[in-house]
C-alpha cells in the first residue's frame, strides 16, 4: 500500500468514527484542508518530472474525490439517523 492509499484508508476510518458533524469537518480539514495531509502530498509534486507529476496528480485527485465522497456519505447517514 502506498502513502496515498494509506491516507485514504485512515481518512475513511476516521470519518466512520466521527459522531458529530463538527468532528467530521475537522477530520476533513486534517486531510483536505489548506495544510492537510493530502494537500501536502499534492504540493510535493513540484519535485517530480513532468510525466511523473501528471500521473501522480491524476491519482491524487481520484483519491481526494474518494475521500470527499466517503465524507459526504457519512454526513448523509448522520442526517438520516436524526
Amino acid at each position: 500500500m502506498n502513502e496515498l492509499e494509506t491516507l485514504v484508508a485512515k481518512a475513511k476510518q476516521q470519518f466512520g468514527e466521527c459522531t458529530h458533524p463538527a468532528d467530521l469537518e475537522n477530520a476533513k480539514a486534517q486531510y483536505l484542508g489548506k495544510s492537510g495531509e493530502i494537500t501536502a502530498l499534492l504540493k510535493s509534486l513540484a519535485q517530480l518530472s513532468v510525466d511523473e507529476e501528471k500521473k501522480k496528480k491524476r491519482e491524487k485527485k481520484k483519491k481526494k474525490k474518494k475521500i470527499k465522497k466517503t465524507k459526504n456519505i457519512k454526513k448523509k447517514k448522520k442526517k438520516k439517523n436524526k
